[in-house]
């Protein structure tokens, strides 16, 4: 059984992404991606949910709306090394047994998938659990059509 007061679900998130610059705080629907990113792990109702900002803009939305966020340095090259800087600031002596990291990029995410990822580190002999999905884009164009 999964013990919500031993579970953290840490959400890196950081404005310079390659493929979209300022992702987290893109207008979704009149509000910030982050911020139904945020929605969609708290309903999942696992545990304490924390927004890992690289900017202080980003912690602000989720702070706003009522949640915890907590400003990292915007120099990591990764989600897990943010998070990590998240554990050592937010839990340095490690109450949570289960951290599970969500990408901040995935505001209609299935709460049953966080979920799922999570039980797969209770219930399986396991250290990291991840979500996953198949790319359903056509890797070749077809233009004879």
């Amino acid at each position: 059984m999964i013990e919500n007061h031993n579970t953290l679900i840490v959400i890196p998130a950081r404005m310079a992404s390659a493929r979209l610059p300022g992702k987290p705080l893109a207008n979704l629907n009149g509000q910030p991606m982050i911020l139904h990113v945020w929605r969609r792990a708290v309903d999942a109702g696992l545990g304490r949910v924390l927004v890992a900002a690289a900017e202080i803009e980003i912690a602000e939305v989720i702070r706003r709306a009522g949640g915890d966020a907590i400003v990292t340095s915007p120099g990591h090259a990764a989600g897990a090394d943010r998070i990590a800087e998240a554990l050592r600031i937010r839990d340095p002596e490690g109450r949570y047994s289960h951290v599970l990291g969500l990408p901040c990029d995935v505001p209609t995410i299935d709460l049953l998938a966080i979920q799922r990822c999570l039980a797969g580190l209770v219930n399986e002999a396991a250290d990291i659990s991840t979500i996953a999905a198949a790319d359903r884009k056509s890797t070749r164009l077809n233009s004879s059509h």
